[in-house]
């Protein structure tokens, strides 16, 4: 067998929809046996029977990226996806003992090959990926917010409530636990309010606009990035297919070709013939 038939039907396998959801059912039962052993209550027999079963689904994750690395060879490496599944699978071939054994509790970090094995947690995951200069903006504006109503709070009410504005850093996780809405009005407002009268303007506008209108900007940069994922999406398929088409007219001219070029051999030979039986 030639190395591109090999590879071929090495590609085939991997990509078949089979295979995807072998190592789907694989990765949940690790997930599974994983969230099992976590419990204490299990005897130490229970324990050696999970760490076995849990060595024979890192053996298959091995063998799928050896098959896949196969196949693709150095396509393997372009694929970031690839090269995350290739990192949480080397670091579960670690030896978790003595300095090292700090890295037993990343195995965990194989459930999120979920995320690299379903095709729609992937697009999420890109698109949260390119979402994240428009996030980085939105979190540097609610940094200018939070660092204003700190200085703001600790010079009003810090002398007052030093417990709750004793300084900016005490200002500022106050301000965030307003706007999470953890004790707003028992907590914080309302004794605020007692020495303060009317500053519980302040803190409504301040919720209004870091719990509300931030936390709309952020679901308006993910769903135009889940918007701009599909749109590119879309186009790709639409030049795949584009791609399909012309291979197919290439194909179709090449067809018509060799039919014109035997037709043409056929008028020869019928010609030919012809000639023959006239000279007989």
């Amino acid at each position: 067998m030639s190395d591109r038939k090999f590879r071929d039907r090495l590609k085939a396998i991997v990509e078949s929809t089979w295979f995807t959801r072998f190592v789907m059912a694989a990765v949940l039962a690790n997930a599974a046996i994983l969230g099992i052993d976590a419990h204490r209550f299990l005897s130490p027999e229970i324990h050696a029977i999970l760490e076995k079963c849990d060595t024979v689904f890192v053996w298959i994750f091995v063998i799928e990226l050896v098959l896949k690395g196969l196949a693709w060879r150095g396509e393997f490496f372009k694929s970031s996806w690839n090269l995350f599944d290739l990192t949480v699978v080397v670091i579960s071939l670690v030896p978790a003992a003595g300095p090292l054994s700090v890295l037993r509790v990343l195995r965990v970090l194989r459930t999120l090959r979920l995320v690299s094995v379903i095709p729609s947690l992937r697009r999420v995951v890109e698109a949260l990926l390119r979402a994240i200069p428009g996030i980085a903006s939105i979190l540097a504006i609610l940094a200018v917010f939070f660092y204003v109503g700190g200085v703001l709070t600790t010079t009003l009410f810090g002398e007052d409530h030093p417990e709750l504005f004793g300084d900016l850093g005490e200002s500022i996780i106050t301000l965030f636990q307003l706007m999470l809405f953890d004790g707003w009005a028992g907590e914080v407002v309302r004794p605020v309010e007692a020495t303060h009268p009317g500053s519980t303007i302040f803190f409504i506008a301040f919720t209004i606009i870091t719990g509300f209108a931030v936390l709309n900007l952020f679901i308006a940069v993910m769903v135009d990035a889940l918007r701009a994922e599909h749109d590119r999406l879309e186009e790709g398929d639409i030049d795949r297919l584009e791609e399909s088409q012309e291979q197919a007219a290439r194909e179709i001219d090449e067809v018509e070709t060799a039919v014109s070029r035997l037709e043409g051999k056929i008028d020869r030979l019928t010609a030919e013939l012809e000639r023959r039986r006239g000279m007989e």
